[in-house]
């Protein structure tokens, strides 16, 4: 199950980079998703601090990279920020400087997935207001393949659902593939899902 939900994750990356790469109007704001690759390695590290799953953690901030790298060389003009940015750079920050003084990734992980969290909600909002607009399905599809793997696997390591609820490690350690994995990515999908078949039919 590794090896699929590690060939998943790479597929879903690889086909959304190629998206971005191929629409020539996409010119992100590298200084927007470079608080989002910190976001994603400070997420990355305190997550790997307690759990052993780390093929999604992992490929996440190497693909944030490599949309930075694309905003440099597509000569991106560093754009203003939105509150939701602004909030996750002190959020983010709370949360790097409880790890570093108290090591509780646990508490940590968790103030990085309300900024994950939150992260989809103006894409999110986009897609209901603006039915012409929609994400490439296919990558996010995956991604909610590559989740539901994650979520599997993880589950696979307890022997009850009691035996997660009784333990606040095994309840954070799903909080990131379920919540922001399967759920967010799914959320997308279906909204992205439905407006393309709006604009296709109309």
């Amino acid at each position: 199950m590794k090896t699929v939900e590690f060939v998943l994750f790479v597929g879903a990356m690889v086909f959304y980079v190629r998206h971005l790469i191929l629409d020539k109007n996409f010119v992100p704001n590298p200084v927007s998703f470079g608080i989002w690759w910190i976001v994603d390695i400070i997420n990355c590290i305190t997550y790997l601090d307690f759990s052993k799953h780390w093929v999604g953690p992992v490929i996440m901030p190497l693909g944030a990279t490599i949309i930075v790298i694309i905003g440099i060389i597509r000569k991106a003009k560093v754009g203003k920020l939105n509150w939701i940015e602004w909030s996750s750079i002190v959020v983010c920050f709370i949360s790097l400087l409880i790890y570093l003084f108290t090591g509780d990734s646990l508490v940590s992980n968790i103030i990085i997935q309300v900024i994950l969290f939150v992260g989809f909600i103006p894409m999110v909002v986009k897609l209901i207001k603006e039915e012409e607009y929609y994400e490439p399905i296919l990558p996010w599809l995956l991604f909610v393949i590559g989740w539901s793997f994650t979520t599997a696997i993880t589950l696979r390591d307890h022997n009850s659902i009691a035996e997660i609820f009784s333990s606040t490690k095994s309840i954070v350690e799903l909080i990131y593939p379920v919540i922001n994995g399967v759920l967010g990515c799914a959320v997308v999908l279906l909204l992205s899902v439905y407006n393309r078949v709006i604009n296709s039919i109309s």
